[in-house]
């Protein structure tokens, strides 16, 4: 990288947010204070940052004890110029669980993002990517560079009392990414630009952008700079290949997690023994691939798009899921069971929204959605209620 150190702003309250804030700390260019700023929710959490001496504190998972820690400035308003205009953002980092949040603090800093502003959406919910493109960013012209970033895994640790991180990840940690330059519309009306110009801005892009050269810098960085610190291996994609990839992964998840909650099972290999779970995977396998038809036209220009979307393809995913990785507990279920919030809005919410958007069928996703709301709702009042104690 050049001389000149990008200042990135960092938004969200996941460990994955914590954790590539301190990496691009550790670029052998930054100064001591890194020209890293973190976005936080309010006044009150800034203030608890402050007294924690403005620091993120990464522990070890095994026995607790300190082995990294970093100072970063600290923000919970939008940036001000001199003169008391606001000033733009140039680079932003968003993560975090909650989507509700994410648009709500988009809003916030909405005066300083400009179309020039790049923007990482790290590990997002695709029903986000949806909403930002449908709402709040409707025409090209006004859009930031958006990008998407998908980590594996995902979970890479937790957060305690606010500041500090613990990692329970251990080797290397995938990081893919891709420019967000044709999210598919929700008709075939307008024009996409040809593979082989895409091709070529692509290469461009990758060869010139901030959040390139930012990342390859951090994939270049030993494990052993800052202790412990897990480290990042990069791949750039184009935006389609992992689109795709994600949509396979979210039609594999939500066909089984919220299905697994419903029938109570705790490992993922007993709803293979539940008669008639089966065809209920294939109902909402079918249906699902036929709201993604009606409401992404211009998917099937991609001549991989009809290979992967195949309805046995993904059942034999499925089952091959349930099958290899059957000895793992049902997420969503163990969610419920927490009493924590599941991401159901994320999963067939995302497909039924599409379906009542595009007025397709989408029953058996909405009575999935429906159920496992219902359950969250009893699970909460049985736990709130001294009769059940």
């Amino acid at each position: 990288m050049s001389s000149s150190i990008p200042r990135v702003y960092s938004l969200g309250n996941s460990a994955m947010t914590y954790l590539l804030a301190l990496r691009i700390a550790q670029l052998p260019s930054q100064p001591k204070v890194p020209s890293v700023v973190l976005l936080l929710n309010d006044q009150k959490k800034l203030n608890r940052f402050l007294n924690n001496d403005s620091k993120i504190i990464v522990k070890s998972s095994n026995n607790n004890k300190e082995i990294y820690h970093r100072q970063f400035m600290a923000s919970c308003v939008p940036p001000i110029l001199s003169n008391g205009e606001i000033a733009p953002i140039e680079n932003l980092i968003v993560s975090d669980p909650s989507s509700k949040f994410i648009t709500a603090q988009l809003s916030k800093y909405n005066k300083s993002l400009r179309p020039e502003t790049n923007i990482l959406f790290l590990n997002p919910s695709l029903n986000l990517l949806e909403h930002l493109h449908r709402y709040r960013w409707r025409f090209d012209e006004a859009r930031p560079n958006l990008f998407m970033g998908f980590t594996t895994p995902v979970d890479v640790g937790t957060i305690h009392q606010e500041f500090q991180l613990s990692l329970k990840v251990k080797g290397r940690i995938q990081f893919h990414i891709a420019k967000i330059d044709g999210f598919p519309r929700m008709s075939s009306a307008g024009k996409s630009a040809s593979l082989s110009l895409r091709g070529d801005r692509q290469k461009n892009e990758k060869e010139n952008n901030t959040f390139y050269k930012l990342f390859r810098e951090i994939s270049r960085l030993r494990s052993g700079i800052g202790s412990d610190l897990v480290s990042f291996d990069l791949h750039v994609h184009g935006f389609q290949d992992l689109f795709f990839t994600e949509l396979e992964k979210l039609i594999l998840e939500s066909c089984t997690e919220p299905l697994l909650a419903v029938y109570d099972c705790v490992y993922k290999k007993e709803l293979l023994k539940i008669p008639g779970a089966q065809d209920i995977i294939k109902k909402l396998i079918s249906e699902q691939l036929s709201i993604i038809d009606r409401s992404y036209p211009s998917l099937n220009t991609n001549p991989n798009y009809s290979v992967i979307f195949d309805k046995e393809r993904i059942f034999s995913l499925v089952m091959r899921d349930l099958e290899v990785n059957g000895h793992k507990r049902a997420k969503l279920a163990q969610s419920l069971n927490q009493l924590n919030q599941t991401n159901i809005n994320e999963l067939n919410g995302f497909f039924v929204s599409l379906g009542k958007y595009k007025k397709c069928n989408c029953k058996w996703n909405d009575i999935l959605l429906t159920l496992i709301k219902g359950k969250q709702f009893i699970t909460k009042q049985k736990a709130l209620d001294y009769h059940y104690l």
